[in-house]
């Protein structure tokens, strides 16, 4: 059994072996550089957004008004005037039904001349709520990202970063062997 332990004890640190030594190179390249200059790159969006407008519109609506009554003067001054005429009109045993008939003609007369002459076309405004979608426009600027100048051992470079580094810029330092023939 405790052959069997240390065989996989040995197995064991040999697998961990390359991770222990990956993890205490996991910095190595890595180094900070001193940033000089930062500038924002602005762009310009246009950013529509619908928005529903309502306002109250003026609506002509027209009618027949009648602000003389129903014509029941006009009616009763056509009926005596009828039955004058009719009675004026009528001979001996005829006389009285000439006069109902000039009477009940005097009344629908004078009653069709007072609707004529007092009915009127009108016309009264209301209103009617009307919306509609109209699309708000507005610009608005937004950063894209960031001109960086930073400076890495007496030697000055430039960058462009979706992020504001800060004071410092975390690089990638690269040596690699020069070979010679």
């Amino acid at each position: 059994m405790n052959k069997l332990l240390s065989i996989g004890l040995c197995a064991a640190s040999a697998a961990l072996a390359p991770l222990a030594q990956a993890a205490s190179y996991g910095n190595y390249g890595m180094d900070y550089a001193r940033v000089i200059r930062v500038e924002p790159i602005y762009r310009e969006i246009e950013i529509t957004t619908p928005q529903r407008q309502c306002y109250d519109q003026p609506v002509h609506r027209g009618y027949r008004a009648n602000d003389g009554g129903d014509g029941a003067l006009a009616a009763v001054v056509g009926g005596v005037v009828g039955g004058v005429i009719g009675h004026s009109l009528g001979r001996g045993r005829h006389r009285a039904p000439v006069t109902i008939a000039g009477t009940l003609a005097g009344v629908g007369i004078g009653r069709h001349i007072a609707r004529q002459r007092d009915d009127y076309y009108a016309e009264r405004i209301g209103y009617q709520r009307v919306c509609q979608v109209v699309d708000d426009t507005r610009y608005e600027r937004r950063v894209e990202g960031y001109d960086v100048t930073y400076r890495y051992r007496g030697e000055t470079y430039e960058t462009r970063l979706l992020y504001d580094p800060g004071p410092r810029l975390r690089v990638q330092v690269d040596v690699t062997p020069v070979l010679e023939n």
